[in-house]
């Protein structure tokens, strides 16, 4: 049966190691079971067996181990003896660490009562102590360490006192008493003394803050005490800096005292998950790899640790930075630390194993050219793998904290961030755009905003290269849809760049550019207006007037001007761009179908609704053979062609065009989607056109709610189905209901398009209508002469009707 275990630990290193496969078959549980029960002693190789399911996420199979091995240690049928109370301590310890520790409490409790040996009995208390206090209960915990205290007597067992004097430091930290504190951080000092004629008083006294601040940085972490963590960072930099100052930079204390800071700072960077911080603190890590080397010699403890952890760190930061050449770096680090620790500490030390394993990794990524493996999970088992006699805990160094105190180096600046990193920058924003390319916004969005937040870590918020990124992810937003959070972004980097690269650089207008769009889509023509105007000023004298960036803007100032009511103003801007598109592209030109697709909206708001509907019906037979029947585009030429047919009088064509649009649509992007909604809109209006009132007001009422939710209650779409809902209910007899909508659509356009605008006007003469069906001759009246005054008092020409 023992040939049963070992050849279950084999498959499981095997896999771990990358030598073997990961979905070996699940160990034998019953033979396991009669193993222990015959053998307490093989505990130890079932524990190892269960970390290395862990180590490879098969958590219930660890924990199945664990607890069929468990059994016949809890049954009374089992002699009782100290051999089986220490078996039942190892397994409880497993337990805590694959977080069972309430089981964990009861497998001790058992232990407890089998416990006559002395150290095993101290053993025992000092994990009920351990595990109390992880559970919160410090009456037990306080219990469980005097029993063990007793148990204990003048022996000197390390490892228990090391155990004692932690979890007395949590205890204290809860009770908040400085005593209490001090007396924990001596029983850590004594634990870890170092033999006398190794140092001085000076020495001793670092040597127990050193051990004091290590424990309690590393209970802060266990708790995820951010804030608590931080404060504790402070003092081990005031720590490393005495100890630098009394001992010397090459005493092995003043070498724990660093990697103990240097283990926080590390630690806090990888929750920022911001680069900057992240590869200073790898950078800080090789040289403390490198100190204490030389001080201490290549196989000391320490050093292994120090070495392994600037490995482990190293593939931390390639993976975090998708970095090809940083992978390449990582592996010679953790082929350089493997052949260390496989010297020192003999190639089956779980070190070496866990390296070889992690070195393993490494190359799948290189290989697959993903960064996909969370190289975190080796990265904590090496870290714990391997103590030594200055228990400095986790040996990392800081870059941040070590370089304020020991060197009074500044927060460093532009220059001083690495070439590498501007590289895996730069390739990260390529990426992204490629994203953006292929349509794939979501993605790009996510890949510039962790670009964007590096750049402005390590560049600051106004360097161009951040500017060029928070860009790139407001664009990703309007692409989205996500006008509303675009805008504001736009703003804040047309104004940085405008003061960076000044008002005319190529760079700031392209995000004037872009800002005019996205007020367009939130229905903000006047100010979009504005903008265009003023880029194409700027475009027209730099690149001149039939560039295709001009032309792009030119044919955006038409969309803004046919939607603010400039009908003629629109339909010549349209055309004489349409006529250089058509003249420098070609006829099917993607961006000549754009603009023909404006002339076609500006001759139905014109009334030349036959012109209209010839234009729209060829644009989208055009479109439908370029880019597809169901794109975007497509459907929307589809649309205008139905919108036409129903001005036309030809209703029962509109409507069946518009049933096809919203199967069509539905279909494409969903039920739910801008462009479902305006085709079922112009579906209500058909069936209004037949005389089906009300399911023209079931329709109206569904597309109005759902455009409130998606685009706002003041979009000019909004207040057109709000419209559409008060002609329903007035076709239907509603009266009192159509004027409270009408006046809703009234108010919301003199907000959004302004007092004089047409949609605005008819508005009002909806209202007045409304007011004459109801008896209400004055106010109606009163209505219809300020409608006139309005209309009267547009300049000529600018609606053209």
């Amino acid at each position: 049966m023992t040939d049963v275990l070992q050849e279950a630990i084999g498959r499981a290193e095997a896999a771990v190691t990358g030598e073997g496969r990961a979905g070996f078959p699940a160990p034998d549980l019953a033979a396991l079971r009669d193993l222990v029960a015959q053998r307490p002693g093989a505990v130890e190789d079932v524990c190892y067996l269960a970390a290395l399911l862990q180590a490879l996420k098969r958590h219930a199979e660890a924990v199945r181990v664990l607890m069929h091995a468990v059994a016949p240690l809890l049954s009374p049928d089992t002699p009782g003896h100290s051999a089986k109370a220490s078996a039942l301590n190892k397994l409880a310890v497993s337990m805590v660490d694959l977080g069972m520790p309430r089981l964990a409490w009861s497998t001790l409790r058992v232990a407890r009562e089998h416990s006559s040996e002395q150290h095993v009995q101290a053993e025992t208390y000092a994990n009920l102590a351990a595990v109390c206090a992880r559970l919160g209960e410090v009456d037990k915990a306080e219990e469980a360490v005097a029993s063990a205290r007793q148990a204990l007597g003048d022996t000197g067992n390390r490892q228990v006192r090391r155990l004692l004097s932690s979890v007395e430091l949590v205890l204290a930290r809860w009770s908040n008493d400085p005593v209490q504190l001090s007396r924990a951080a001596e029983e850590l000092r004594e634990a870890d003394r170092e033999p006398p004629e190794a140092h001085g008083h000076a020495s001793a006294e670092l040597h127990a803050l050193i051990c004091r601040t290590a424990a309690e940085f590393e209970w802060a972490r266990s708790l995820q005490a951010h804030q608590r963590m931080a404060e504790v960072t402070d003092v081990l930099a005031t720590v490393a800096a005495r100890a630098a100052a009394d001992l010397g930079a090459r005493h092995p204390q003043t070498v724990a005292a660093v990697a103990n800071l240097a283990c926080a700072e590390f630690e806090t960077a990888r929750r920022t998950k911001k680069l900057p911080r992240l590869d200073r603190a790898v950078r800080m890590l090789g040289e403390a790899a490198r100190q204490a080397s030389d001080c201490l010699g290549d196989h000391h403890p320490l050093a292994i640790t120090a070495l392994t952890n600037h490995a482990c760190a190293e593939l931390d930061l390639a993976r975090a930075a998708q970095s090809t050449a940083l992978l390449e770096r990582a592996e010679d680090a953790l082929l350089r630390a493997g052949r260390i620790t496989t010297d020192g500490l003999g190639a089956d030390h779980p070190a070496a194993l866990l390296l070889r394993g992690t070195l393993k990794a490494c190359r799948r990524m290189q290989g697959t050219g993903e960064i996909a493996i969370d190289s975190g999970v080796f990265l904590t088992l090496v870290r714990t793998a391997v103590s030594d006699e200055w228990n400095p805990r986790e040996e990392l160094l800081s870059p941040d904290v070590a370089s304020r105190v020991l060197h009074a180096s500044a927060r460093p600046g532009s220059a001083d961030v690495s070439p590498w990193l501007r590289d895996v920058l730069g390739i990260g924003y390529d990426l992204a755009l490629a994203l953006g390319r292929e349509g794939r916004w979501s993605l790009a969005l996510r890949k510039h905003q962790q670009v964007a937040a590096a750049q402005e870590e390590a560049l600051g918020p106004d360097h161009p290269d951040t500017l060029a990124s928070s860009h790139e992810v407001a664009v990703a937003l309007s692409r989205l849809g996500r006008h509303t959070d675009a805008l504001p972004l736009f703003g804040r980097v047309s104004g940085a760049r405008a003061r960076v690269l000044g008002p005319t650089h190529p760079k700031t207008v392209a995000t004037l550019q872009e800002m005019a769009h996205v007020l367009d889509q939130l229905g903000r023509h006047f100010e979009a207006c504005r903008i265009h105007s003023k880029v194409i000023a700027v475009r027209e004298r730099t690149l001149g007037r039939e560039h295709a960036d001009t032309l792009y803007c030119r044919h955006r100032l038409a969309f803004s001007l046919l939607r603010l009511g400039h009908r003629k103003r629109g339909y010549l801007v349209a055309s004489e761009v349409a006529a250089t598109r058509t003249r420098t592209l070609g006829p099917e030109h993607a961006d000549t179908l754009d603009t023909l697709y404006e002339v076609g909206y500006a001759l139905g708001s014109l009334g030349r609704w036959e012109a209209a509907h010839a234009m729209n019906a060829g644009i989208a037979e055009a479109r439908s053979r370029t880019l597809g029947p169901d794109h975007p585009d497509t459907l929307a030429a589809r649309y205008e062609a139905g919108v036409c047919l129903g001005r036309l009088g030809r209703p029962a064509e509109a409507l069946a065009a518009y049933d096809g649009l919203v199967a069509a649509y539905i279909r494409v992007q969903g039920r739910r989607a801008s462009g479902t909604l305006r085709a079922r809109h112009g579906r209500g209006v058909g069936l209004g056109r037949l005389g089906r009132w009300e399911e023209a007001l079931a329709e109206a009422r569904v597309v109005c709610a759902g455009r409130e939710r998606i685009l706002g209650p003041l979009h000019p779409d909004t207040l057109a189905s709000r419209r559409e809902m008060a002609v329903a209910l007035g076709w239907l007899g509603r009266w009192k209901e159509a004027l409270g909508s009408y006046r809703k659509a009234t108010e919301g356009r003199e907000r959004t398009l302004g007092r004089d605008h047409p949609d605005t006007v008819a508005s009002l003469n909806d209202q007045a209508h409304c007011l004459e069906q109801l008896g209400r001759r004055d106010e109606a009246a009163e209505l219809y002469r300020e409608a006139a005054r309005r209309a009267a008092s547009r300049p000529s020409g600018v609606d053209g009707a």
